[in-house]
């Protein structure tokens, strides 16, 4: 097996992610919002309980300065007080000898300069004491915006995620429904369960600046042509493919929390082309246990971009399907899941055969206060028979590990955040998000019927910089890269490169409204290359 060769594109990205330790995200700035309902109890409790604790120790030390300063000032105020007995008695002298110019005895000289002496100094402490209430004043304002713009906001935020985070605690008791754990959920009569009907409508514009790239509706790179065959027009389309409906189910029992969640999407086509209903997640949960269709375990969807393109992220890990997920204890901060998982496999020249599930581990942890860490590792088998003769069929191991994590930027402001993700393996194209679009990228069989894994490296930085309330950009540059290996044909997928950049604000927070430039390249194994370069503009109402 051939090693993958590095190439600068990813040492920039291996460097972006060099204080990643390799431990096991919520969010230091914000999570993707839409994923929240999406993910389990446990890892929302987990990304809440990490987020309080940020932002107790942030509190901490402003409270701690604000009540030096108060102390500070205390001590001024004393001073002042003595000053201004000091001040009182020199008015009195002054008021004393002001009444005796008054008699028919004239003052002498030396009595009339004492008088101005007085008069200054008077005057000197009022303008000592009129400087330091000044101060006092400048400070309290300072504070009070300091608090009200910064940790105000964190505040919000985090009582925005307790109200999507199901209470925990294994003694639970209640059979009642608390709609404050439950928001916009509506009760079922007579029960301690509740429905709440969520989703969002979008509407895409996509412009095509380059012609035509393989797929209309969204920046898929690995289908940008390398051989000419790229349309000279430019091409646009409209839809509200991505568009969402969901359900989530709630109960409360005398042994704990039973949830259920299902959502769907209009990115199906039937036989004539038309958009049509499509499942997403599908799953339950109890306890420590969720079985159903949910994002793989492999995948850090704390860690993903804010994107308009319907793709996203190449380089990002990205599948969505059916899994036995179970979450043990483990430890004081740590979020351990492992998990089984549907093991289709996808493979050039050949028909797979699934006899064994994926096997996935992921560790979550916050190091140091500052990175929310996910580590994830992944075990399967990959066997299928040769399309060239049907009686000849192969297995191979196939692998992967990922580390990818968030941390917050707050130098500007408390929701600029970083994320990066760094993946690498064999046999694991499916789970890349490019790769599993294009497909066959798990394995190919050679020329004598040999099945080959593919060696993958894949990655992404991501920055998200608020300006204001409401308005926030974010820009991504990824990159997959695949190990051609002897054998494969000359137009196999060898590299592609993803660079974009948007523009997104909310007016109220329902609702987003921008724009996205996307610019991308793909190369083959023989070294031919195709690049294109898209827009999308698009609006969407959350309910």
């Amino acid at each position: 097996m051939n090693l993958l060769i590095i190439r600068p594109i990813h040492l920039l990205l291996l460097l972006a992610s060099v204080s990643l330790p390799i431990q096991a995200a919520a969010q230091a700035g914000s999570t993707a919002i839409d994923a929240l309902p999406e993910l389990t109890n446990r890892e929302l409790a987990f990304m809440l309980q990490q987020q309080e604790k940020r932002f107790e120790a942030r509190f901490k030390d402003q409270a701690d300065a604000i009540s030096a300063q108060k102390k500070l000032l205390d001590e001024q105020a004393k001073k002042l007080g003595n000053q201004a007995n000091t001040i009182q008695s020199l008015q009195e002298q002054f008021d004393k000898k002001g009444t005796s110019l008054t008699a028919p005895k004239q003052t002498s000289a030396a009595e009339r300069q004492e008088l101005e002496a007085q008069k200054e100094a008077i005057a000197t402490q009022t303008a000592a004491i009129q400087a330091l209430q000044n101060q006092f004043d400048q400070f309290n304002q300072d504070a009070q915006q300091k608090l009200s713009e910064t940790d105000q906001q964190l505040r919000a935020r985090l009582e925005s995620l307790e109200g999507t985070v199901t209470t925990l605690t294994s003694d639970e008791t209640t059979t009642t429904y608390d709609a404050s754990e439950f928001e916009g959920a509506f009760q079922v009569p007579g029960s301690a369960a509740a429905i709440r009907i969520g989703g969002f409508a979008k509407a895409n514009v996509v412009q095509n600046i380059d012609g035509g790239i393989g797929d209309a509706n969204r920046f898929l790179v690995g289908l940008i042509p390398t051989r000419g065959e790229q349309s000279s027009d430019e091409e646009a389309n409209l839809n509200v493919r991505q568009s969402r409906l969901n359900v989530e189910y709630r109960q409360s029992t005398q042994q704990g929390q039973l949830r259920a969640y299902v959502e769907g999407d209009f990115a199906g086509t039937d036989s004539n082309g038309n958009d049509t209903f499509r499942l997403r997640h599908a799953f339950g949960q109890f306890q420590d246990v969720m079985a159903g269709k949910h994002w793989t375990n492999f995948m850090d969807i704390g860690a993903s971009p804010e994107e308009i393109d319907f793709e996203g992220t190449n380089g990002r890990i990205n599948v969505r399907q059916t899994q036995l997920r179970y979450f043990p204890e483990f430890g004081n901060g740590w979020n351990l899941i492992v998990s089984m998982e549907d093991p289709q496999a996808d493979v050039t020249g050949g028909d797979p055969i699934s006899k064994i599930p994926d096997f996935v581990a992921s560790i979550r942890r916050t190091v140091r206060d500052e990175w929310d860490v996910k580590a994830s590792f992944l075990a399967r088998s990959i066997e299928a028979r040769w399309d060239v003769d049907e009686t000849v069929k192969d297995d191979e191991l196939g692998w992967g590990f990922s580390v990818s994590g968030r941390r917050a930027l707050d130098w500007w402001n408390p929701r600029d955040n970083i994320s990066v993700q760094v993946s690498y393996g064999e046999g694991f194209g499916r789970y890349v998000n490019d790769l599993s679009s294009v497909g066959g990228q798990d394995g190919f069989f050679d020329a004598a019927g040999n099945l080959k894994v593919l060696p993958v490296f894949a990655s992404y930085v991501s920055l998200n910089k608020w300006w204001r309330d409401g308005l926030r950009s974010t820009s991504t540059l990824s990159v997959v890269d695949v190990d051609n290996q002897s054998g494969q044909a000359v137009d196999a997928y060898d590299r592609t490169w993803r660079w974009g950049t948007n523009l997104i604000w909310s007016p109220v927070p329902a609702i987003d409204i921008g724009g996205e430039l996307l610019l991308g390249e793909r190369k083959d194994n023989d070294g031919a290359k195709g690049d294109a370069t898209q827009l999308q503009f698009a609006a969407r109402y959350r309910f």
